[in-house]
């Protein structure tokens, strides 16, 4: 690969929501699409996408809210419980 080949190709970069992606040294481009994947995934920046184009029911938004209030105050009643048996021992 000649020299001009690999400046070129450190030029290449995928650009998401509020990231970029850089392609690293002796890295494939292959590798930084997965990373680029990756991170979209993790910021789930293509769920929000696919939820702004379809119509969900006001009563789907509402249910999805109660299941999400219902999950979290769970979680902190189970956190809560796991703190109190750590003070009893």
């Amino acid at each position: 690969m000649t020299k001009y080949e690999v400046d070129k190709l450190q030029d290449k970069r995928f650009e998401g929501g509020n990231f970029t992606v850089a392609l690293r040294r002796d890295e494939e481009q292959e590798n930084l699409f997965r990373r680029f994947a990756r991170r979209t995934k993790k910021d789930r920046l293509v769920e929000e996408i696919v939820d702004g184009y379809r119509y969900k029911k006001p009563t789907t938004k509402r249910r999805e809210a109660a299941f999400r209030k219902k999950f979290v105050l769970k979680q902190l009643q189970e956190m809560q419980e796991s703190d109190l048996s750590d003070s009893d021992r």
